[in-house]
């Protein structure tokens, strides 16, 4: 049995045209059902934000997400994986297959 202290921490802040500060927070060690993570998503510059409506101005660029369960866990990180792959891969302006 190890003695992680909980909640721990882990931040991200990536800085180009856009600003994007990313915490994953573990609270709750995973057990099944249980386990209880948050992702925060704050925006601090550029054109990314929650909802469908146009950005500007009072759009929400602060968010949470919050899971608890391993499958959740699972299934969210493997979302993203899958969403990262795809952003990556967007096609651009001048550029063809």
């Amino acid at each position: 049995m190890t003695n992680n202290p909980l909640p721990e921490h882990h931040h991200w802040s990536y800085e180009e045209f856009a600003i994007l500060d990313v915490t994953v927070t573990h609270i709750t060690p995973l057990d099944g059902n249980s386990g209880h993570s948050a992702v925060r998503v704050n925006v601090g510059a550029g054109s990314i934000w929650l909802g469908t409506e146009p950005g500007w101005p009072g759009a929400q660029q602060d968010f949470t997400i919050q899971l608890m369960g391993s499958n959740e866990h699972e299934l969210l990180a493997r979302a993203l994986r899958q969403i990262a792959d795809q952003l990556d891969a967007a096609p651009q302006a001048g550029r063809h297959a």
